[in-house]
């Protein structure tokens, strides 16, 4: 189990990539907004 202090860590570091990768970031969010539509099509 993470303690308080690695899961910070690691938020910390999740953080500092997604603002220095955009373009990723904006794929991953389209790709799960077409994935949400096709799930609400069944």
């Amino acid at each position: 189990m993470l303690d308080v202090e690695d899961m910070r860590r690691r938020c910390e570091a999740h953080d500092q990539w997604m603002r220095e990768h955009p373009d990723s970031v904006a794929f991953s969010e389209a790709w799960a907004d077409r994935n949400l539509d096709e799930l609400t099509k069944r």
